[in-house]
């Protein structure tokens, strides 16, 4: 939610597609009882010294965990963030959105290494999907 450090909504995007979940900005503050699920935006990760609290909090909470990142941050994940959390991976590009449904990404990482998949097997998410979010 824009302008927000933390707020309440519904997983719009990855494996916990619905659940109630307290997004995490800057800092974590009071985690609601009412979210099961803690989803940590790539922001978050930009502070270092949120890292100390973010490892503490990946291993000492009962809730599930997700966390946003990108090439500049993944690398500031410990081995146990990455192991316990479930991870996010950002890629920022506007071509895949002019695509035909049809059309395939294809992100490589090495010779003939990669991942496939066409526009239409994608779960695509709009601000709309955030409508019911609140603080």
């Amino acid at each position: 939610m824009q302008g927000k450090d933390n707020w309440k909504g519904h997983e719009c995007e990855g494996r916990l597609h619905g659940v109630k979940t307290y997004f995490v900005r800057n800092e974590i503050g009071t985690v609601p009882d009412d979210c099961l699920h803690v989803y940590f935006t790539r922001e978050y990760l930009h502070e270092i010294s949120n890292l100390r609290h973010l490892e503490e909090f990946v291993t000492k909470t009962n809730k599930f965990v997700t966390i946003e990142c990108n090439k500049q941050t993944f690398s500031k994940l410990t081995p146990n963030m990455r192991v316990r959390a479930h991870l996010i991976y950002r890629i920022e590009d506007e071509v895949p959105h002019k695509l035909k449904s049809t059309d395939e990404v294809m992100i490589d990482f090495d010779t003939y290494n990669v991942l496939c998949f066409t526009k239409w097997q994608a779960l695509h998410v709009s601000h709309a999907d955030y409508a019911r979010d609140s603080e």
